[in-house]
């Protein structure tokens, strides 16, 4: 054959690959995946490239920035929303209604597979009777406590506030820090907090707030009072340690208890792999059965409402539907430690066993720093109450920046 016309067959083979390629790749839709859970980037890589490879029609552009709610705020205001949003069940949910951001999710199949409890929570988040958001995973926050320290010192697990109370005391008495506190981060003030006042605050608290019925000095006085019980038990230099100081400090077995969420526990096992670690729902009343656990909802899938491209919404559906699967629903819930928010599916983790029956109970009730606005910063002032233990200060100025940040909305 003569040499040119073999380079020009050769040519013309390689245009034609070129062109199939090209062809391939702009036949793809392009959908954003938008995603707030810092500590779940690892295994949502993996679940988007199985995504990818089932469905080569769709590219899937990942989106995990620092500080991911700013971030989003930024975008809803410029009119740039991804087509699919991971984020948790907070403020943030109810600002991106209040948008007209979202997708609706009543008549989804999906939303038939939510559990009720989690279903209801977003619904009381948002602050509204309709379901803008699939729950995908809970968690919870309690007490995380070193099983060898209890049987060491025989104390049973308080189902109890007195209870509670007494076992801190027997384990101070034995000079041993029945909590390890970490103050310097103002967040992790509301490990104790939050399970306090979602317990005392009552169901209808924020309603009656918002409907200007009652106040912060009226309906947190008894959280107030029983946070103030834990100071006499803060461990030396505890306004000085934040939470990777208390994730290494417990997991060296420098305290009897730990009061925070379930999602410390990865942390706290990659620094000490063997310790025997349990958890119990915070027994803020001295009535066992009225005690309930603060469980939220730790990761929604949601949807833009804006999207107007029809190849773009099935895409976004994919994805959703893909990611609501059970095994990938259950690849994420070995690796992050969390409860499943979908119907069926059972607690992976043998520590978080013992709030299995809350759950299924439905003695549930969500966080209560997901119902207060960010302007009102609940977490710097619980952390200053806690500094300067001045209750009517706290209280009072909850009520103050409440107001300031309700007259903004108006």
């Amino acid at each position: 054959m003569n040499k040119k016309v073999w380079l020009l067959i050769c040519l013309l083979s390689v245009t034609a690959m070129m062109a199939a390629c090209g062809k391939k790749e702009s036949d793809q839709v392009e959908i954003e995946f938008f995603q707030t859970k810092s500590e779940a980037i690892p295994t949502f890589r993996k679940l988007i490239a199985k995504f990818q490879e089932e469905h080569p029609d769709i590219k899937v552009i990942e989106s995990y920035p620092p500080d991911a709610e700013t971030v989003l705020r930024t975008r809803v205001f410029k009119r740039q929303m991804p087509e699919v949003i991971g984020i948790g069940g907070s403020y943030l949910f109810s600002e991106l209604i209040g948008a007209e951001q979202l997708k609706n999710f009543d008549d989804s199949d999906l939303a038939a597979k939510s559990q009720e409890g989690y279903v209801q929570i977003l619904k009381d988040v948002g602050m509204t009777d309709q379901l803008y958001g699939l729950p995908f995973v809970a968690n919870a926050s309690g007490v995380l406590y070193n099983q060898d320290l209890f049987e060491k010192y025989q104390i049973a697990v308080p189902k109890t506030w007195d209870e509670f109370m007494a076992a801190a005391e027997t384990f101070q008495s034995s000079e041993v820090d029945p909590f390890y506190f970490t103050i310097k981060d103002a967040w992790t003030t509301l490990g104790a907090m939050n399970p306090i006042v979602a317990n005392t605050q009552g169901d209808d608290f924020f309603e009656k707030r918002r409907n200007k019925e009652t106040t912060f000095v009226e309906g947190y006085q008894e959280a107030a009072d029983k946070l103030s019980q834990l100071f006499p038990f803060i461990q030396k230099n505890g306004y000085g340690q934040g939470y990777g100081d208390g994730n290494l400090a417990f997991a060296n077995g420098q305290s009897a208890m730990y009061l925070q969420g379930i999602w410390a526990i990865p942390e706290i096992k990659k620094a000490n792999p063997d310790i025997k670690i349990g958890v119990f729902a915070m027994p803020v009343n001295n009535e066992p059965d009225n005690n309930r656990l603060v469980s939220g909802v730790d990761l929604m899938l949601a949807q833009s409402a804006e999207i107007t491209d029809k190849q773009k919404a099935a895409a976004a559906d994919e994805l959703i539907e893909f990611l609501y699967q059970e095994e990938n629903v259950a690849l994420y819930l070995e690796e992050q430690d969390a409860i499943p928010a979908i119907k069926g599916m059972e607690i992976q983790n043998e520590n978080l066993l013992p709030l299995a029956p809350y759950i299924q109970n439905n003695q549930v009730v969500d966080f209560a720093d997901h119902l207060i606005p960010s302007g009102v910063a609940f977490d710097s002032q619980v952390q200053t109450y806690v500094i300067n233990q001045d209750q009517r200060a706290f209280l009072e100025t909850m009520d103050r920046e409440w107001v300031k940040v309700m007259n903004r909305k108006e």
